[in-house]
Formats: C-alpha cells, structure tokens, sequence
C-alpha cells in the first residue's frame, strides 16, 4: 500500500470502515483517529455484551468493506477498556536508516511479545532489507537438490 497522507486515510480508510461499522448491535459508542498510514478504530460495547458474539458482528461488517491499494481491516486481540497503545521510535545519528528497522523487527519486537500482559505488537514504517534468492541449477543438480525442497525450507 503506497504512503497515504493522513487526510487520505480518512477519506479513504477510515470514513468507509466508519460508515460500515456505524449501527453494529450492543455499539455504546466508536472512537478514529487517522494517522499517516494507520487508521486505528475503537469500538466499546454496552455493558454485558457478549465479547466474542460482538466481535464476530464487527468482522462481519468490516468484512464486507473494500478498501483501496490492497488495505486490508482487522481486529486487534481482544482486549480491556483501558488498554493502551504506546507508540515509539527508533532512530540513529550513526547508522543507516535500515538499521534501527532491523533491530526493530529482529530484536524489540520479539522481546516485547514477552511481556505479560502485553496485548500484541504492532510495526508499521521503516526500511525493509529485500533478500533475493538465486539459484544455480547446475549446483542444485551437483547437490541433488530439488525446487520443491528449495521453497519448502525457504517458507519456514
């Protein structure tokens, strides 16, 4: 999904899921606030309702939305009302800007995932390292081994 600016979220993202979830049964009340490249919605239900019967109602709704440049919705873990979303940023004076989103993916995020209590984690921004695979099929013959073999180990 290209970079939306944050009115282009709004108009494009949020607004349309908005609309959709507006009138979902047991709704108390739906807090959005779009951000570049991120449209968090918040949905609080009435008092006694049934968490996982409302969530299947939300998916339903969402579900039906179509959202453009490949976007896709989703719920978050369920979680309380007085959960959180804590934001960050990692940067350096001294390295390249692919470094700090290496550390992020590769080091915070999994030690973040153990905290207890911790809902989930989410990354969003930063630069990816492309890895491209070549293979020589001379060298796979030498070594007797097979393209199926090859794309098998490569999705673990």
């Amino acid at each position: 999904m290209p970079s939306l600016a944050t009115e282009e979220v709004e108009k494009q993202i949020t607004i349309p899921l908005e609309r959709e979830i507006m009138g979902t049964p047991g709704m108390y009340v739906m807090r959005a606030k779009s951000t570049f490249g991120l449209s968090p919605i918040t949905v609080v239900f009435q008092d006694g309702a049934e968490d996982y019967w409302s969530r299947q109602r939300l998916e339903e709704r969402i579900g039906g939305v179509t959202l453009p440049y490949g976007a896709q919705s989703g719920l978050d873990p369920l979680t309380s009302p007085i959960g959180e979303i804590y934001c960050y940023t990692l940067e350096s004076k001294t390295r390249s800007l692919r470094d700090p989103s290496a550390l992020q993916f590769w080091k915070v995020i999994l030690r973040l995932k153990q905290v207890p209590g911790l809902a989930d984690v989410s990354n969003f921004g930063g630069i990816t390292t492309p890895f491209i695979l070549q293979l020589d099929p001379q060298k796979l013959i030498k070594y007797n081994v097979t393209l199926a073999q090859i794309t098998a180990a490569r999705a673990r």
